[in-house]
């Protein structure tokens, strides 16, 4: 910040040092995937925890559930005799950085949202580059099914074409957040060029859900915009019921009512790439250990678990839950949702929450098709809308210094401006 007496740049340390450390540990794999970044991050965790340690961090319900989510998943995971230090490590960075964030929003939340939109844009314009100029792979992984065949899948900087989507609608709805709490003309821009990102990436890499996610989450931020006379409020536990209906519809294998879409305005067969298979596989593995399931399973067990090179999870959040964790796990993860809604609940800006409501949404519907549960940014949309009724007050904070400087400055300078 600058400091007009002085005339200098400040920077605050703590903002200094949540920029780095969130740089380091939100980083993609593709750029971690060494010993030298590895360590880096593990270091970078235990700085975390000692941080929040001597600042006296109180944790947030949301912050808590996390935490007891990963633990159950470790406990559960040694107990099925598949653990590691490793499987400890990379939950509890997970953790760590969730109680970060946590502890920004409550102290310094404007600084908070434009640090975490700033790095979080940095990785997705990469990844948007590398697709653009590499559309048909970055780089590519060889998966050999046999000694006769073999084929090759398309990767870039998020991974494989399917794997863009949490990253996009992460940083939407910062965008969002952004521009809600300062509505400025560079915050609008960022915030087009954002939504057309997302519809731009799902179309040159041919992926239909990816696309339709998109478009849901974009069309969000547009009807934001659609002053109406009559405001019509999103029940959110309305949009929940409804999305698990037609979840377990889709896979419990009743998905007729989809065909129009997947068959006429995609082309795709309504196994959805086949994920219509592992589906079927982690279905009959649930009753095995209903409640507590099978822990965290490594790549190599999921693949030979599911029968196929081409799977090392259940391409659905929700039965990897209930592969994972059981029922237990299911519940926890409920009771987080459900104090998340609660939160949306309590906002009096309906255009606001009704945005945040349809990105939400959006981000729900990929769980349909991806696990993506596995890392900092796919807890971020929750988190921020956790803390939803925190930036309304914000921006009404915002709001009214606004008018009140516009009140008490003089009339020359009004007309000016």
């Amino acid at each position: 910040m600058l400091d007009k007496r002085k005339g200098i740049i400040t920077i605050n340390k703590t903002d200094l040092v949540f920029f780095c450390i969130s740089a380091i540990m939100i980083m993609p794999t593709y750029f971690t995937n060494n010993a030298i970044m590895k360590l880096l991050g593990n270091a970078c965790a235990v700085f975390v925890f000692y941080t929040l340690f001597i600042r006296y961090y109180k944790p947030s319900k949301f912050a808590y559930t996390i935490a007891a989510y990963y633990i159950y998943i470790v406990i559960n995971t040694f107990l099925n005799k598949s653990g590691d230090i490793h499987s400890i490590i990379s939950s509890a960075k997970v953790v760590f950085m969730v109680g970060f964030i946590d502890y920004m929003f409550v102290k310094r939340m404007h600084k908070a949202v434009d640090i975490l939109f700033d790095i979080i844009f940095i990785y997705v314009l990469i990844d948007f580059f590398s697709v653009m100029l590499f559309p048909d792979g970055l780089y590519k992984i060889k998966i050999e099914w046999n000694q006769w065949s073999s084929s090759d899948f398309a990767q870039w900087i998020f991974g494989n074409k399917n794997n863009h989507e949490f990253w996009f609608i992460t940083l939407l709805m910062l965008a969002y957040i952004r521009y809600y709490l300062l509505d400025t003309k560079i915050r609008k821009y960022l915030l087009i060029f954002i939504a057309a990102i997302n519809i731009i990436t799902p179309l040159v890499l041919h992926s239909s859900t990816s696309l339709t996610v998109s478009v849901i989450a974009v069309s969000g931020i547009y009807l934001s915009h659609v002053k109406s006379k009559i405001k019509i409020r999103i029940e959110p536990y309305i949009v929940l019921a409804v999305y698990a209906v037609v979840t377990m519809l889709i896979v419990f294998g009743s998905v007729s009512f989809l065909a129009p879409v997947v068959k006429g305005l995609f082309s795709k067969d309504l196994t959805f790439s086949n994920r219509t298979s592992a589906w079927e596989t982690v279905l009959t593995l649930i009753p095995q250990k209903p409640i507590f399931g099978f822990g965290d399973l490594s790549n190599a067990d999921a693949i030979s678990t599911l029968g196929s090179k081409a799977f090392v999870n259940s391409h659905n959040q929700w039965l990897e839950i209930f592969w994972q964790g059981g029922l237990v796990l299911f519940l926890i993860t409920v009771f987080l949702i459900n104090i998340v809604i609660r939160k949306l609940k309590k906002c009096l800006n309906i255009d606001f929450v009704n945005t945040l409501i349809i990105i939400l949404t959006a981000y729900f519907i990929e769980m349909i098709f991806e696990v993506g549960l596995g890392n900092v940014v796919a807890w971020c949309p929750l988190l921020f809308c956790y803390y939803a009724v925190n930036l309304e007050k914000a921006a009404m904070e915002k709001s009214k210094m606004k008018k009140t400087d516009m009140a008490e400055a003089p009339i020359d300078k009004l007309i000016t401006d």
